[in-house]
C-alpha cells in the first residue's frame, strides 16, 4: 500500500518479475488546503511492500486554489517515480532515484 499525506491511497502492481516490481496509484490534491503565502508544507510518502519493506519519502510542496493564477510559477507535479533498492538481502528499502514528472 501506499500512504501519502497520512491517507492510504489504492495501490496496483502494474509489473512483476524476477528482478522489479512497478506499482502505481492516483492521488488527488483537490481536498487539500491551499498552502498560505510563502509557506511550503511537507507532502509525506510511505511505500509498503508486502513482504519486502517500505520506504519513506518527503517532498517539499506548495498547493494553491484551483482558480488561482499563481499556480502557473511553479512546476505541477504529473507524476513521481521512486527507484528503490536494497544494498543487501536483510537491509532496509532505501530510494535510489527520485523522477518528478
Amino acid at each position: 500500500q501506499v500512504t501519502i499525506s497520512d491517507k492510504v491511497v489504492p495501490l496496483d502492481e502494474d509489473t512483476k518479475d524476477l528482478n522489479r516490481s512497478l506499482y502505481k496509484c492516483v492521488w488527488k490534491s483537490d481536498t487539500v488546503l491551499p498552502t498560505k503565502s510563502k509557506g511550503r508544507v511537507p507532502l509525506k510518502i510511505v511505500l509498503d511492500i508486502r513482504d519486502i519493506g517500505s520506504v519513506e519519502t518527503l517532498l517539499q510542496c506548495k498547493f494553491y486554489k484551483k482558480q488561482s493564477t499563481h499556480n502557473r510559477w511553479g512546476t505541477q507535479v504529473n507524476s513521481i517515480q521512486l527507484d528503490c533498492a536494497r544494498k543487501d538481502e536483510s537491509g532496509p528499502m532505501t530510494v535510489i532515484k527520485q523522477s518528478i514528472l
